[in-house]
């Protein structure tokens, strides 16, 4: 089978590390993988073509540049794909143009990574029905996604079906104890110190404003020794910083920037936090699961999906500083963190795994082509 996977960018994200696990393992499954991208850093390029998936930058200049449409259009009429599939609303849009007019287009699909609206500003429900309606097969990445999008199409005969995030936990569970100390010492968090961490964009989705102000309560109500660290980096970077200072704790607060050693990191973690308005999915959320790590979320958008309340994490409403910090003092309690964090492991062993991503992905390609 040749599919083509279109994308925004294979910078490192949610969105891009879940098509990256997928196309790796549809090329070791015998298929002919392609990856063509809008725009940016090229991340996962070498990784992928390390595999020998094609990849393609459309060199986009800005929303709205013509030439992707005819860059892809080419690609097609030269290779000839069985489907394409489109990841993230700038590409659906490239996808679907790029598709008007062929005498004999291949397959559309697309996968929803996202509860939200499909840009902001006029139009965005219709454009994104029309599009919908060109594919009438979408793939949801949570239950949550699916169902926004169910009401946003109100339509029976576009088909939409959830496959969850996966995550291969091996990178994780390999991390060695001198590994986890040498990052923390080069960080001065001693062991005995408990390390609260977050890996977000800074943005406004993520709510790292929530974070600071409930581990700023947290510290004016506890004794035991913390820090909390930052990883990540973001538009709302000096904002934050400098609400940090203001909230008195930012000589506890630890800023990485981006790192490109995410399991060392996760497994250096005593807690994952992730305070969000709202996720798609929450692909993080598997990787501190995957380091036998407790999580401390909001109760939003697909996280309930993903973390059991009292099993393998524990859930506030989101904004709600008082809930959070609360757990974060019966989080000191290591006894504690060792039990969900083993919870959280047997949990992405048992309902996130690779294999059943790509096995339940292949049967809705399987299922589309029969429809030809």
């Amino acid at each position: 089978m040749k599919i083509f996977h279109v994308i925004t960018t294979i910078n490192r994200g949610g969105a891009e590390n879940h098509l990256l696990d997928l196309a790796l393992h549809q090329k070791e499954n015998g298929h002919d993988v392609f990856v063509i991208y809008l725009k940016g850093n090229s991340y996962w390029k070498k990784k992928l073509e390390e595999a020998n998936v094609k990849i393609f930058n459309l060199e986009l200049l800005f929303y709205g540049d013509p030439l992707p449409i005819l860059k892809i259009r080419s690609l097609l009429k030269k290779i000839k794909p069985d489907l394409i599939h489109a990841h993230m609303p700038p590409a659906e849009v490239y996808s679907y143009l790029s598709l008007a007019f062929c005498s004999s287009p291949p397959y559309f699909i697309i996968t929803k990574h996202n509860d939200e609206r499909f840009y902001d500003g006029p139009f965005s429900k219709v454009i994104s029905k029309i599009i919908a309606s060109k594919s009438k097969k979408i793939i949801a990445i949570s239950n949550a996604v699916d169902s926004y999008f169910r009401s946003v199409f109100n339509s029976e005969s576009i088909q939409i079906k959830t496959i969850h995030y996966c995550l291969d936990t091996t990178l994780y569970q390999s991390v060695s104890n001198s590994e986890v100390l040498n990052f923390r010492k080069s960080f001065f968090v001693s062991p005995d110190v408990i390390l609260f961490g977050t890996i977000a964009r800074f943005v406004s989705q993520k709510s790292l404003d929530t974070l600071l102000k409930a581990y700023a309560l947290y510290k004016n109500q506890s004794t035991f020794p913390s820090k909390l660290m930052i990883v990540g980096e973001g538009p709302l970077e000096d904002f934050l910083k400098k609400m940090a200072l203001n909230l008195g704790i930012y000589q506890d607060v630890i800023w990485t920037g981006f790192r490109d050693d995410i399991p060392i990191v996760m497994n250096s973690f005593d807690v994952f936090m992730l305070t969000s308005k709202y996720e798609g999915f929450g692909l993080v959320l598997l990787e501190a699961m995957a380091a036998s790590k407790p999580i401390i979320a909001t109760s939003v958008s697909a996280i309930p999906e993903i973390v059991v309340q009292n099993m393998t994490g524990f859930l506030s409403e989101a904004g709600d500083i008082d809930a959070i910090s609360s757990v974060m003092k019966r989080l000191e309690a290591k006894k504690l963190r060792l039990k969900i964090g083993a919870a959280g492991y047997l949990r992405v062993l048992k309902s996130f795994s690779l294999n059943k991503m790509v096995q339940e992905t292949q049967s809705f390609y399987e299922e589309v082509l029969k429809e030809i």
